[in-house]
């Protein structure tokens, strides 16, 4: 049962599906936002302050110990944005390069969030994305995949735009690479 005040605030789903909504409006008794930018119900000030009257402080006690333990047991180094965003765009090579929004989204923050971090580390989304490829590229060179394959799978237009960025990025075009190293 939701409290008296909270019941008329309305949630938003990313959910397209009326029926569904309907369903949940019904069952949730508040109004039901289909086909929103994100899911979520918006609280007002101090609503999640209200008292729980069978709140159960023996078990609340131990559920923060159970928390407070397996936090400990989490790495305490945290990886940098940087590293995520590489990881990202790995995970979706060989294949479409995300664009710069759809990292951001992934990684739930704004194109503007996105690049305004990214700077405060000394790098920018486009530079990640070149190295990941890059990366990705001279792997694939040393596994025997074609040229023309590499460039097909790491999403250039052509052949030669392939060539001219493995250029840029390695001094080197991509044939005398796997001459020299294959």
């Amino acid at each position: 049962m939701l409290v008296p005040s909270l019941a008329r605030l309305p949630c938003s789903l990313r959910e397209n599906d009326p029926d569904h909504c309907k369903a949940l409006c019904s069952y949730v008794d508040c109004k039901v936002l289909c086909g929103q930018p994100v899911s979520g119900v918006r609280l007002p000030v101090g609503g999640l302050d209200y008292p729980i009257p069978t709140a159960d402080t023996a078990l609340l006690d131990h559920l923060m110990a159970h928390g407070d333990a397996r936090l400990e047991k989490v790495p305490q180094e945290i990886s940098s944005l940087s590293s995520r965003v590489m990881q990202l765009v790995k995970s979706r090579l060989p294949g479409h390069l995300p664009s710069g929004d759809e990292v951001a989204e992934e990684l739930c923050m704004t194109r503007r969030t996105l690049t305004r971090h990214l700077a405060a580390e000394g790098t920018n989304y486009k530079s990640l994305a070149e190295a990941a490829r890059s990366d990705m590229a001279k792997q694939m060179l040393l596994n025997e995949s074609s040229i023309a394959q590499v460039a097909f799978l790491l999403d250039f237009g052509d052949q030669a735009a392939f060539s001219v960025a493995f250029k840029r990025w390695t001094g080197t075009t991509p044939a005398q690479f796997k001459r020299t190293n294959g």
